[in-house]
């Protein structure tokens, strides 16, 4: 960008933590530039849009997998409106979205031509690429993504139902296509800069320390956003009653718990 200048429109993608840090960067003077984002490989919240919108003059998202395909669904304004309408408004959020998750999801609009997307009764994600010229052909392809589908006449339907009409309003372009909801990763694990950190991978880790294993009862994984908009993961690990960890497996920012 400082090599060929502000007068081109740029678009920038990749992981929301390196458009985060691509923003960051004081090189740049935003003010100069007419830059879009696009982000893929795990969600972002409304919040770190805002932030990246203070940079960028778009921040779309796409939905895919790498053993599936890369670009199976977008983000438009209706889509983002609409998520988030979710944040403030707790009945349209008991209409639209499983709360038992406990996660506000990612929606998108695809084209049902091109793939046929199904919810088993795991709540999972059950993809078959309908286009028969594929070169590697997926049917009912499970890739353990929690979601499900909306019509747009359902979603119209609902809004109206619930006097919320107004998130159709002044969107200039509505595309009669089915929204996609993704809550993420239904075997528990995250993403964290594009990579794939399960529960598995921890618990051989942390069950390969001598002193911990006879005092470890369980852990989980955490992923949020600091003050700063900058993308976090912890490790939550609840010791055995009364349990002390051992000197060498402490850290300076380690802060243990013993619950019983």
């Amino acid at each position: 960008m400082k090599e060929f200048g502000p007068s081109f429109r740029y678009v920038i993608m990749g992981y929301p933590p390196f458009l985060k840090s691509v923003a960051d960067d004081p090189r740049i003077d935003w003010s100069a530039y007419t830059v879009d984002a696009g982000y893929g490989g795990e969600g972002i919240s409304e919040n770190l849009r805002s932030y990246l919108l203070t940079r960028f003059r778009q921040v779309i998202g796409s939905y895919g997998a790498s053993d599936l395909e890369v670009n199976m669904a977008i983000e438009i304004e209706l889509t983002i409106r609409l998520r988030r309408a979710l944040l403030e408004d707790a009945t349209l959020r008991h209409a639209l979205i499983r709360t038992d998750y406990g996660v506000t999801p990612m929606i998108f609009q695809y084209n049902p031509l091109a793939y046929l997307l199904e919810t088993n009764e795991r709540g999972e994600l059950v993809v078959t690429i309908s286009r028969p010229y594929n070169i590697s052909p997926k049917i009912r392809y499970n890739i353990h993504d929690r979601g499900h589908v909306l019509t747009y006449r359902e979603l119209k339907s609902k809004l109206a139902r619930l006097g919320r009409w107004d998130i159709l309003d002044a969107i200039a372009t509505k595309v009669d296509l089915p929204l996609l909801f993704i809550y993420g990763r239904s075997d528990m694990s995250i993403e964290y800069y594009g990579a794939k950190v399960t529960p598995d991978s921890i618990r051989e880790i942390l069950f390969g320390i001598p002193e911990l294993t006879a005092i470890l009862n369980t852990f989980r994984l955490l992923s949020y956003e600091d003050a700063s908009h900058n993308k976090r993961m912890e490790i939550a690990v609840e010791l055995v009653n009364d349990a002390s960890p051992p000197l060498r497996t402490t850290r300076k920012n380690a802060k243990w718990t013993a619950l019983g």
